[in-house]
């Protein structure tokens, strides 16, 4: 891991949100960012715990410490890479997942854990805006269609 004692020297920030009298005037992104250096700075939080509990309690089965290292280091790149081989849609997740992988952060324990979800969706728009996320058509199409009822996380995935 990139920085061993970093969750002992940075504080867990988050962006927080854009003013209700604000957000009511249109559908730009409610949750505001963080500038990319201090992300990688909340990034150096974890800890390298040894047994990566945010990776059991997440549901696409995540490997956080691998891509919050890559997040830490600025391989955004990579952090995408690896994020992606996991997680068919982070820029979902990183918006509306209740993190249950940050209610497993050992380092929750006894402070305020990993800003996990906000690192994700970090990893994804920088990807976008690095142009590293393109369009992944089947190599060879069978013929055969099949039906996908409903279009939230399930069947998304189904899809995907």
């Amino acid at each position: 891991m990139g920085d061993p004692k970093g969750f002992l020297k940075i504080r867990r920030k988050v962006a927080g949100y854009r003013p209700v009298e604000e957000r009511i005037n249109d559908y730009s992104e409610v949750e505001l960012r963080l500038p990319d250096e201090e992300r990688r700075q909340q990034a150096a939080r974890c800890m390298d715990c040894g047994v990566p509990f945010c990776h059991w309690a997440c549901p696409v089965s995540n490997v956080m410490p691998e891509w919050q290292d890559r997040l830490f280091r600025g391989d955004w790149e990579r952090a995408w890479a690896i994020l992606e081989d996991t997680n068919p849609f982070p820029e979902f997740t990183g918006r509306v997942c209740p993190a249950p992988c940050e209610a497993s952060c050992v380092l929750g324990v006894n402070d305020e854990p990993v800003t996990i979800r906000q690192n994700e969706l970090a990893v994804i728009e920088k990807a976008f805006e690095l142009g590293l996320v393109v369009k992944r058509p089947p190599k060879v199409r069978n013929g055969k269609k099949v039906a996908i009822v409903g279009g939230g996380p399930s069947g998304l995935s189904t899809a995907y």
